[in-house]
């Protein structure tokens, strides 16, 4: 018998024993590579099933985001919005869980097999999304075991998935949680909830009715099926048609997530840039605000200490500027407010720091000064470009500042200190006069202290009712009947007994207490006047003063009418005394007001004419009733040649204009007999009387004209000042200043 050859592999195994184990060894090893490699590859396969299952639930769901945020809030805001009945109402579309079953569909279809997708829920709005199987019963009690009954904000949802055979097919089964995303989508599944047709369908359905969901909550699930085999069927033909896929779904995601997110940085960072500049800016002006200043000077007195040099604190504040809005408005003010800003940073140099403190208020520190001679100068400068005019529409306005300095170590050594004190010397320049600076000395601390415990006792004594009246009679020059008083505050103090108005009338001025106190001088007046005529006493007019600050008052009008309302004798028995100094400002306003105070009956009279700002102008343009030549040129007469020029002319070009002419501050028989032979018309002055209560005056009213000591008309000799029985005490007698003055 013939034998069968053998290989050379088996003879060399059998020649070497040690060989063929090892080949029989490398066969088991092969093998087990084999099955090894063939379990991992479906491992992997079954991971990339998961992950593609993954991408295309996450994709779903950013795509349902989407139409939800950029359609149906958009179209909401339009008055329209989602409904399950979209096809039947115009305007409307799909609810977002209608869409995003109507994308799965298309998707799937497209797939070419290797996914489908779905939405499903145990709250379905319709029977296609609802439990129909095992798995989607078993996960979704899985993603209900991870739901929170009261999340405070989104939960952390894990999907759930496991490997079925579906008609034989080795299938993945995804599900992942679609929580309720946002307020909107929570409101509208919950009113459906509520709806009688849902609410059977639950029954029907053996769930229970009513559910009402939180945001965050559970509400639907996006179902993906992967089939195992086609994936691996297809893994190498249409691994780049399916990563376009995956990879088009996702650029979409991102590019809807990237426009949100980008847009959102881009608000974020325009926020963050405004509140930056909100926090160390002003927003009117582009100044830097009080807390940045602060800040700055901070940093410049350190630097100051470690390496020296001289630093000075300069507090502004623009002169009468609430003139400006009262009379302009508040747009025209914000219009000055941005001059002024820009006039001070021309006016400074690039390493000083300026700021709008608050209102009509700026600070300015003032670096790397070399002597004082320099401080002046920067302090004239800032003056006087302040003091330029403004044209704000077709108007020019002519405004001032007044500016208080403190210096870095002789007045402080912080910045707070240097402020406070840079604030007392800037009221000093305008006690003295306004449009001027003022450094700050220890002696302002201890006044302004005493200006503080004044505001404190004169705001007492508005609520006390400690304030009096005193009344000065003015008399007719051709018989010396009385024709008239002037009503003249007094402070009553119970501590200091009756204090002259010099002085506290310039603190009410400047704090606005002058409005409150001139309404109460001009009702207390009036009602005092009522008073007489029921006694009897025969008519004549009270005159009383008014404030710049209480004229200029956008509601002085309105103020002056309720007093009026109160008595309908009122209006024929007021005058008011009005400065020149108040004609100034917005002389178009002032002829207003001035004009319907006329109509209402209310006599005007110019004060203290050729004092300060006379011009032949405001007797032409105003209508007075009355001029008063001030005390000023009557003290002198007749013996002062230019005072008797002066008072012959002024009381010509008053009777000229048809102006009454009073002269103030007669205390003697000479000032009265050479005023008269001018043809002054009435006279008022401690000659006749001094003021007095109006008690004290009564008599004299009574009687109609001043009792002079022996009965006649002018008893006394040239040049002698008359013993008034009626004079007030010693402590009274050296002030006859006006009720309210300018």
């Amino acid at each position: 018998m013939q034998s069968r050859p053998v290989s050379r592999w088996a003879y060399l195994g059998m020649r070497h024993p040690i060989v063929a184990a090892f080949a029989g060894i490398m066969t088991v090893v092969a093998g087990i590579i084999y099955l090894v490699m063939v379990d991992a590859q479906r491992s992997i396969i079954q991971h990339e099933a998961v992950k593609i299952a993954e991408v295309v639930a996450r994709q779903a769901l950013a795509a349902r985001s989407v139409y939800s945020a950029q359609v149906v809030e958009k179209l909401k805001g339009d008055g329209f919005g989602a409904d399950m009945a979209s096809a039947e109402l115009p305007g409307h579309v799909p609810l977002p869980a209608q869409f995003l079953k109507d994308v799965g569909r298309e998707s799937s279809k497209n797939s070419d097999g290797l996914y489908s997708y779905r939405p499903i829920s145990l709250w379905n709005l319709e029977s296609s999304q609802g439990l129909v199987d095992d798995f989607q019963r078993w996960g979704w009690q899985m993603l209900s075991k991870q739901d929170s009954a009261n999340p405070t904000g989104p939960q952390r949802w894990e999907p759930v998935w496991r490997f079925e055979a579906i008609n034989g097919a080795h299938t993945l089964r995804y599900l992942r949680a679609d929580p309720a995303s946002g307020p909107g989508c929570v409101n509208c599944h919950n009113a459906y909830e509520m709806t009688e047709d849902v609410r059977a369908r639950r029954n029907a359905a053996g769930v229970s009715p009513g559910k009402q969901w939180r945001q965050h909550q559970l509400l639907g699930a996006i179902e993906v099926n992967v089939p195992i085999d086609r994936v691996e069927a297809l893994a190498a033909a249409q691994t780049r048609q399916t990563l376009l896929l995956v990879l088009s779904i996702a650029a979409l995601g991102l590019a809807a997530a990237g426009f949100f997110a980008i847009k959102d940085i881009s608000n974020k960072q325009r926020l963050s840039e405004h509140f930056a500049r909100q926090a160390r800016f002003d927003a009117l002006t582009l100044l830097t605000n009080r807390s940045y200043f602060a800040d700055l000077a901070t940093e410049q007195i350190r630097h100051c200490i470690s390496q020296g040099g001289s630093l000075a604190m300069l507090f502004i504040d623009l002169d009468r500027f609430k003139n400006v809005n009262d009379s302009l408005g508040h747009e025209a003010g914000d219009q000055v407010l941005k001059i002024v800003a820009a006039r001070l940073i021309g006016a400074l140099r690039t390493h000083d720091i300026v700021a709008r403190h608050s209102g009509d208020e700026f600070t300015v520190l003032l670096t790397q000064l070399h002597a004082q001679d320099d401080l002046n100068g920067r302090a004239e400068d800032l003056l006087q470009q302040l003091s330029q005019p403004i044209v704000i529409g077709e108007r020019t306005l002519y405004l001032t500042a007044s500016i208080g300095i403190s210096r870095f170590g002789k007045d402080g050594n912080d910045v707070a200190t240097l402020l406070k004190h840079a604030d007392t010397a800037m009221y000093r320049a305008k006690q003295q006069g306004r449009n001027a600076f003022h450094f700050y000395t220890d002696e302002m601390n201890i006044q302004a202290r005493e200006s503080l415990d004044l505001g404190t006792r004169l705001r007492q004594a508005l609520e006390r009712e400690q304030f009096v009246l005193h009344y000065q009679p003015r008399v007719r020059a051709t018989d010396g009947r009385i024709i008239g008083v002037e009503a003249l505050l007094r402070w009553n103090d119970p501590e200091n007994g009756l204090i002259a108005p010099g002085r506290f009338l310039p603190f009410a001025e400047d704090s606005g207490l002058i409005e409150p106190i001139g309404h109460w001088v001009m009702r207390t007046a009036l009602a005092q006047r009522a008073e007489w005529s029921f006694m009897g006493i025969d008519p004549f007019r009270v005159s009383v003063n008014v404030s710049p600050r209480q004229f200029q008052a956008a509601n002085f009008l309105e103020q002056l009418d309720s007093i009026l309302a109160e008595d309908p004798s009122y209006a024929g028995s007021l005058e008011l005394e009005i400065t020149e100094g108040m004609l100034v400002n917005d002389p178009e306003r002032v002829a207003s007001v001035l004009e319907q105070c006329h109509r209402r009956g209310i006599a005007l009279s110019l004060d203290d004419f050729g004092t300060g700002y006379s011009s032949l102008s405001y007797l032409k343009r105003f209508p007075f009733d009355c001029l008063k030549i001030d005390k000023s040129f009557v003290d002198d007469l007749p013996d002062d040649p230019n005072d008797r020029v002066l008072s012959a002319a002024i009381v010509g070009l008053a009777h000229s204009l048809q102006l009454k002419v009073v002269a103030e501050g007669v205390e003697t028989l000479g000032q009265s007999e050479f005023l008269s032979s001018l043809g002054c018309d009435a006279f008022q002055g401690y000659l006749y009387s001094r003021p007095v209560e109006a008690a004290r005056l009564e008599p004299m009213l009574m009687l109609g004209r001043i009792a002079l000591p022996d009965g006649g008309s002018m008893p006394v000799s040239k040049g002698t000042r008359l013993p008034v029985a009626s004079a007030r005490p010693a402590t009274l007698a050296a002030s006859s200043t006006p009720a309210v003055v300018g």
